[in-house]
């Protein structure tokens, strides 16, 4: 992982811990957002609009998919290619 992906990794950690209520121990890389977070729609919104308070990139409409936001490892990578767009 490049020392970027490594700086943004423990706060999106954090971010959802505190959405998800679950202790960020319990979270991984590989971790799923809906089958082994049990994120819901609500709490996906609130995963959103805390990247976009934390971090300095926006999300558009058009990047809500998917495959995007499948799991903790699709949420970094999307951050990290925000990061290096800003």
């Amino acid at each position: 992982m490049c020392p970027k992906v490594e700086s943004i990794e423990q706060p999106i950690m954090e971010i959802l811990s505190a959405i998800t209520k679950l202790s960020p121990e319990k979270i991984t890389v590989d971790s799923r957002l809906t089958l082994d977070l049990g994120m819901d729609s609500v709490q996906f919104m609130e995963l959103l609009a805390s990247l976009e308070d934390r971090f300095p990139i926006r999300v558009e409409v058009e990047d809500i998919r998917p495959e995007l936001f499948f799991s903790v490892g699709t949420v970094l990578e999307f951050v990290q290619e925000r990061l290096e767009d800003a």
